[in-house]
């Protein structure tokens, strides 16, 4: 029961960690009573605790999925259990690794996790990098800066570095105290220490990269939320009146700011903006009205949304308008949502009817598309390809000096969805070191500066959710290219590398796997 309790603690403390409740600085030690609870068991004791923690924690994490009405219990179940393997793999790889060596978590746990959390977020059309540990310090300035060199999976590494060095000592004292041993305190201070310098060098990084500032020129933004609510949104009879809000807002952001661009977000309009002559000649004459270009979400279905007649596709498509009356370039969304915008490898998995019919049938883009506005490249993620790390990067290495994330987050509500979604976008701000400006339908429309600090969204007193407005500010394109903007995740491939060597290399133990001889903790 003891061991229950350390993995349910464990899920209790990272829920706290993260968006929602903000509580980032539980994170250091919110992993500590899941390795307490792992230490010294078998294979399957230690896979059953981690997995019983990662269960409970995704399910709480996840708890807004409801909101979407197409979702079942028992599909929201298949979820935790999948998202929970990869804890449960961890938890099994300390007790092999410790039992076959006789070595503390602290050398295996951060690899180990990494390397399963950038597994998680390559798995396919089962890549999810949601909930990854790392995200929990998006509030936090001083470590988030790491995540330019290493991306979020940095960040991650040094939490569970640290987490199982404060474990370690938790274990050693402990033992002391019931009498069992003296305690290897000089081993402690060792392991201390040395998390204690890692955390130093990253702090002492973060500090000085906190203090940049953004290079090149300025381009004033504007931001329109129109706060539509979902059940609305695709009602035929509102496609003029929800156009007419946008348009709108649109003029009352450029009577007060002039802005150089405004931001429509996802799907703004119900219909392709190519095959609406009606609608393209209003949005030409509201860009030439204000002077700004418009950057236009815009797709003629919704997600989940089975297609008419089963085979008809269509694009998540963002399209251009300029003051001068040019259409286009058009970007067509590239990373789709499975189930809900298309179903993954349908020719092959026999997958449930019901889900064929509520995926949206949405073809994917084949081009990382770079708008040129008033001499600042623009790149544009729409709605969940911001949680790729890989995605923001091509558009910044296809020239992107600005990164615009449009979105429609009116699906979830006054839930934790959106300030997850928020959190996840700061990373791609500091990892690339280009501004990110976020446009929701409703959700949370923001600024959000290359060092990942959250300078202004769209509110209307002190709510910024399931309200309509505008925000304008000015941004300054991106500098210099950070290392993981030219690189990528060489971070992660190392340690997954690491891991993986780690594994190979470790003489299997001579003893039982059921129960397994005691690790020193």
């Amino acid at each position: 029961m003891r061991g229950i309790g350390g993995a349910l603690g464990t899920a209790v403390l990272l829920f706290l960690a993260f968006p929602g409740c903000d509580q980032g600085w539980v994170a250091w030690i919110a992993l500590t009573p899941l390795l307490l609870a792992v230490a010294g068991k078998g294979l399957g004791r230690a896979f059953a605790l981690a997995f019983l923690a990662g269960l409970v924690f995704f399910m709480g994490h996840f708890a807004w999925i409801f909101t979407i009405r197409q979702f079942r219990p028992t599909e929201f179940v298949l979820l935790g259990c999948y998202l929970a393997s990869y804890w449960g793999l961890w938890g099994a790889g300390l007790s092999y690794l410790g039992a076959a060596t006789g070595w503390p978590a602290v050398v295996w746990a951060p690899p180990l996790w990494v390397g399963l959390e950038y597994l998680r977020a390559q798995a396919g059309f089962l890549a999810l990098p949601w909930g990854l540990l790392g995200q929990s310090q998006y509030l936090c300035a001083p470590v988030r800066q790491l995540a330019a060199i290493t991306g979020v999976y940095g960040l991650s590494f040094v939490v569970v570095l640290v987490n199982a060095a404060v474990s370690r000592g938790v274990a050693t004292a402990w033992a002391q105290v019931r009498g069992r041993q003296a305690g290897d305190w000089p081993a402690v201070g060792r392991i201390g220490l040395a998390a204690g310098l890692v955390l130093a060098l990253v702090l002492t990084y973060g500090y000085a990269r906190s203090g940049a500032g953004a290079a090149g020129t300025g381009l004033r933004v504007g931001v329109v939320q129109g706060n539509i609510p979902q059940v609305l949104k695709w009602e035929a009879s509102q496609r003029l009146r929800q156009r007419e809000t946008y348009a709108t807002l649109t003029r009352v952001a450029a009577a007060a700011d002039r802005p150089g661009l405004v931001v429509w977000p996802e799907t703004a309009l119900t219909a392709a903006l190519v095959s609406d002559p009606a609608t393209l000649a209003a949005l030409l004459a509201l860009a030439r009205e204000t002077g700004s270009y418009l950057l236009v979400g815009n797709a003629h279905r919704s997600k989940l949304a089975p297609a008419d007649g089963g085979e008809v596709r269509s694009f998540n498509s963002v399209s251009l308008i300029s003051p001068t009356g040019k259409v286009g370039p058009h970007y067509h969304k590239v990373r789709l949502v499975p189930f809900g915008e298309y179903l993954p490898v349908a020719a092959v998995l026999p997958w449930p009817s019901r889900w064929g019919q509520a995926a949206g049938r949405f073809r994917a883009g084949g081009d990382y598309t770079v708008f040129e506005v008033a001499g600042t490249p623009v790149g544009v993620a729409i709605c969940w390809e911001v949680l790729f790390p890989d995605h923001c990067r091509r558009l910044v290495q296809a020239g992107a000096r600005l990164l615009v994330n449009v979105t429609n987050e009116a699906w979830f509500g006054d839930t934790a969805a959106p300030r997850q979604l928020l959190a996840m976008s700061v990373f791609r701000a500091v990892e690339n070191n280009v501004p990110l400006v976020r446009a929701a339908n409703t959700g949370i429309s923001a600024f959000i500066s290359p060092t990942g600090e959250i300078r202004g969204r769209v509110r209307a007193g002190s709510r910024d959710l399931l309200v309509p407005g505008c925000l304008t500010l000015e941004v300054a394109a991106g500098g210099t290219p950070t290392f993981y903007a030219r690189h990528g995740d060489v971070f992660a491939l190392v340690t997954l590398g690491v891991m993986v060597l780690l594994v190979l290399m470790a003489r299997r133990p001579t003893c039982s796997t059921r129960t397994g001889p005691r690790q020193k903790e």
